[in-house]
């Protein structure tokens, strides 16, 4: 793209990404720039801070009211004579001209907004700018959910948008090493030391608490700059934002370079110590939360000059705002934790420490005060104080205070005995067992009362997720929190099979008419549903008598799975396959993983003690049944939910509420249960994962050998000794598809040995001879 909108969230790196591009082009660092071209190794960087173009348009003599490419390119030039950089302003005007530019106009959301009519001068400047030079390339950065509204955007013709990626893993580790190279070479620390330090970091951050935070830069940041002091992480989030407000509140106190006062000696001189500066900035990050004046999810809300030396000048014994000028200035100077972002207004550095310092200021109300207040609030805004509250409750719970009475006491007020009737009590039941988890369920069952929340709080949170409560992005969060709580639906002393009698396994009938597939009469109408064709290989007209079989009612788990591995220290290829929550379905597993569970099961329901009073561990013991993968024609039977020849196990009309596929907003695997059972009583067999199956594909994808009529006494079809050259079925879709693919009849294909992220299976009990 020669002309780009660069959006991001906040702290994900978009001002970092500017200046590195800028560094590196003026230092012709390609190194740093794999893949720029040769033909603009020449490439002048010419960056353009816009909240600083926006203001220098207020403050001329006569403020322009029409935009024009000169009022752009005179911001430049007054902006290099600031510099005593006038002379080099022809350099600049020589490469725009000849179209060696590239012109990086930072902060686009950063313009003030209050007024429509300066955001659209700055806009319609940028565009005459590019008119007037058009042979330049162009980069503006915006963050996400401001470039979302309308009044925000440029002419994406003109201006297309992408957003700069998260972190992933590679990129998480890659950083850390980055920072250890760096740090240890200012410590003076060997290798050996270095590569300790950062494996150490690795390892901390990828606690589900601290994993969720890493891939946002700043915060990834924060957490390495916590380690490197510290030598270690806190376990809790909340006390990471401790240990990060300290930090970032001292950040240069015993800097000399820096023209202020030290924060300490003013402090000292007031009689006051950084405890009643830090008890300032929780009310206010309270009060101002309170406000809800934030232009952007992640974006502290502004602070005004005044509100800040008020509460300030009430530190000192005088009242003086004199010592509050000077304490504010040494907190510009010394400090980070706030940053003046234009003249008159101040905010805290990222919401997150906002969020933490409100948090701290709620915890410390008396308890009625504290569960009344908490609950309120997370009623009125529940998405906006969801954090406040939890990280209160965090640091109730993991700082010096050890306080878990007001946490329950919460608890009791977000999910009082009697049923919710709205959705806003609803996510209030979410919310207490977001606290509960927050407290540690193990902590929570040290007292009776703590007991019984959790027993209530567990119980509504499986209401929530299975009777279809909320969105489906909401019950799969929900259903995180019922895992990490103890999903009462699976049985922890039964390798974590469902707790019921028959261990999750459901009785599909018989059924001596049932036809695989779909009917060619049918096709057409099956195509217009799914907008794309009816592949030929599921076509099919003959009738094939299905056997009473039972199959899994969900999934195989992450918790089932990892029972498995643990009793049996089964060797699993690849390590993320047990880093998801413990009730979503298993993935990364290749059906050769998939066959040793089934043959495990099979041992320990014929053998285990805790299975001994098990119907259906008697009919593995002494009637020859086995658990093994479910062929195409069980899995089909079992999808349709005895339903003929509908497209869907609830009828013709696709529906992201109904399967866990694109467009149900998940956009990740969810925890089992999430979404309506068919009739059979069967979950997920429809989206979330692709299910292995037994039966083959064949040899060749282009010319399978085993379409239909589908023969289920053809003893090559469900080969279980077929080598890894034969391709196996899978069925069902997987998150990541259309309802196109996740559906009854659908048929695809994977080779045995191969991993995939929406990949996982289910069991069935069969009667029938396996081959």
């Amino acid at each position: 793209h020669r002309r780009l909108v660069l959006t991001g969230e906040p702290g994900s790196g978009k001002s970092t990404f500017v200046n590195h591009l800028t560094h590196a082009l003026a230092r012709q660092r390609w190194a740093c720039l794999p893949g720029w071209p040769e033909r603009e190794r020449d490439a002048l960087p010419v960056p353009v801070v816009l909240r600083e173009f926006a203001r220098w348009l207020v403050e001329q003599e006569k403020p322009p009211n029409k935009a024009s490419a000169h009022l752009l390119w005179d911001y430049i030039r007054a902006d290099l004579s600031q510099w005593q950089l006038g002379s080099a302003a022809h350099v600049l005007e020589t490469a725009l001209d000849d179209g060696r530019a590239l012109v990086l106009l930072d902060g686009l959301d950063e313009v003030p907004a209050d007024d429509e009519t300066q955001l659209t001068l700055v806009k319609d400047c940028i565009l005459c700018f590019v008119e007037r030079y058009p042979r330049n390339r162009y980069l503006v950065t915006c963050r996400v959910l401001s470039y979302l509204e309308p009044h925000w955007r440029l002419p994406a013709p003109t201006f297309p948008d992408l957003e700069l990626a998260r972190f992933d893993e590679e990129k998480i580790d890659g950083f850390i090493a980055a920072w250890y190279r760096e740090v240890g070479a200012k410590w003076g620390l060997s290798p050996t030391e270095i590569d300790a330090l950062a494996d150490k970091l690795r390892q901390a951050v990828r606690r589900p608490d601290l994993w969720r935070l890493a891939p946002n830069p700043l915060l990834l940041t924060v957490m390495a700059l916590v380690h490197s002091r510290r030598r270690e992480l806190p376990e809790k989030r909340a006390l990471l934002y401790e240990d990060a407000v300290d930090i970032l509140l001292q950040k240069r106190e015993q800097d000399k370079t820096v023209n202020a006062p030290q924060i300490r000696a003013l402090l000292d001189a007031a009689g006051r110590d950084f405890n009643d500066l830090k008890a300032v900035l929780e009310q206010l990050a309270f009060d101002t939360h309170g406000s809800g004046t934030v232009r952007d999810e992640d974006d502290g809300a502004p602070i005004d000059t005044l509100t800040l030396l008020d509460r300030v000048a009430a530190l000192h014994p005088k009242t003086s705002y004199d010592w509050a000028r000077q304490l504010l200035m040494a907190l510009g100077q010394r400090a980070s934790l706030l940053l003046e972002r234009k003249d008159g207004v101040y905010s805290f550095p990222h919401r997150t420490f906002q969020e933490y310092l409100a948090g701290v200021h709620l915890a410390r109300l008396d308890s009625d005060s504290f569960a009344r207040q908490a609950a309120q609030r997370a009623g009125e805004q529940p998405a906006y104080w969801r954090e406040v509250v939890l990280l209160a409750v965090g640091y109730l719970v993991h700082s010096s205070i050890r306080d878990t009475g007001k946490p329950r006491l919460l608890v009791e007020e977000l999910c009082p005995e009697q049923a919710p009737a709205t959705d806003l009590n609803w996510r209030k039941a979410w919310l207490a067992g977001d606290v509960l988890w927050e407290m540690g369920a193990n902590r929570v069952r040290d007292t009776a009362h703590g007991q019984r929340l959790l027993e209530r709080v567990c119980g509504r949170l499986t209401e929530l997720v299975e009777q279809g409560r909320l969105s489906p992005r909401e019950r799969a969060e929900a259903g995180d929190v019922l895992a990490a709580l103890g999903d009462p639906r699976f049985d922890p002393q039964r390798f974590y099979l469902p707790a019921d009698d028959d261990l999750g396994f459901v009785r599909i009938p018989a059924d001596p008419a049932f036809k695989i597939g779909t009917r060619k009469a049918d096709a057409q109408r099956v195509a217009k549903i799914i907008g794309t064709a009816v592949s030929d290989d599921e076509i099919n007209e003959t009738s094939t008598p299905t056997p009473e079989f039972y199959i899994g009612r969900y999934p195989v788990t992450v918790a089932q799975f990892r029972a498995f591995v643990e009793a049996t220290r089964f060797k699993i290829g690849y390590a993320a396959t047990l880093r998801d929550p413990a009730s979503r379905p298993m993935r990364w597993i290749d059906w050769h993983e998939a066959r040793a569970y089934c043959d495990w099961l099979n041992d320990v329901l014929a053998h285990a003690p805790a299975f001994k009073g098990s119907e259906i561990a008697r009919w593995v013991r002494e009637c020859g049944w086995q658990v093994t993968l479910p062929s195409e024609l069980e899995w089909e039977k079992a999808a349709r939910g005895g339903l003929r020849d509908t497209v869907f196990s609830w009828g013709d009309a696709p529906d992201p509420n109904r399967a866990n596929v694109a467009g149900s907003e998940i956009n990740d695997t969810a925890p089992v249960g999430c979404f309506p059972a068919n009739d059979f009583g069967l979950y997920d067999l429809l989206g979330n994962v692709w299910e292995w199956t037994r039966s083959l594909w064949g040899e060749d994808w282009g010319n399978p050998a085993f379409a239909y009529p589908y023969d289920p006494n053809d003893a090559n079809r469900e080969n279980l000794e077929a080598g890894d050259e034969v391709l196996r079925v899978v069925r069902g879709g997987s998150w990541g598809y259309y309802p196109d693919v996740a559906r009854c009849a659908y048929r695809d294909w994977d080779r045995p040995a191969r991993r995939d992220g929406g990949g996982g299976f289910r069991v069935v009990l069969c009667s029938a001879p396996i081959r």
